[in-house]
């Protein structure tokens, strides 16, 4: 009779931290869906170049690592206590313990593991187009700022004397 008493406390203790890991993990997949979202439409916002709502962006993508950080000591605890419910010693990922799990918990783990990483290479994706996107910007930039400049320091060949030019000209000379 102990025994099975014994049996039912470690499996009720098993079902609710496989419960709460996975519910932790849910909550990281939200958020890494939300910061996907966001880079995305921070993709848009530099393609239009609209600086304020890149700025609004920012600020949520920022409150959205801040969650996933301060989610990180609760995944951590949870699956401390899920390694020693399975009586597990020397593993600490995911995928290490996953074979031990029972076949139900296995499936949910699995879906969920296989979706976050999904959405974390898609994010990088989005976020190294972001990266060019914002790099050709700058090329753009320091291109038209560099023929201005050339521009502004060309002599001007309209209505004034070439040898006593002194200052530069603009388009079109003042003097003139």
């Amino acid at each position: 009779m102990w025994c099975d008493a014994a049996t039912k406390r470690a499996m009720t203790s098993l079902q609710q931290s496989c419960a709460t890991l996975r519910r932790i993990l849910q909550q990281h997949l939200l958020l890494a869906r939300r910061l996907l979202r966001l880079t995305k439409a921070q993709s848009e916002a530099l393609i239009v170049g609209d600086i304020r709502r890149l700025s609004e962006i920012e600020a949520q993508q920022r409150d959205t690592i801040a969650q996933q950080q301060a989610l990180e000591p609760q995944r951590e605890e949870a699956t401390r206590l899920l390694i020693t419910a399975l009586g597990l010693r020397g593993v600490s990922r995911l995928s290490e313990f996953l074979p031990n799990l029972p076949v139900e918990e296995r499936k949910a783990f699995t879906q969920i593991r296989n979706e976050l990483i999904k959405t974390q290479e898609e994010l990088g994706e989005v976020k190294q187009r972001n990266i060019r996107l914002l790099e050709n910007a700058l090329e753009f930039t320091q291109m038209s700022l560099e023929s201005l400049t050339q521009t502004v320091f060309k002599r001007s060949r309209y209505g004034t004397n070439l040898v006593a030019l002194s200052a530069p000209a603009f388009l079109l000379d003042s003097r003139a």
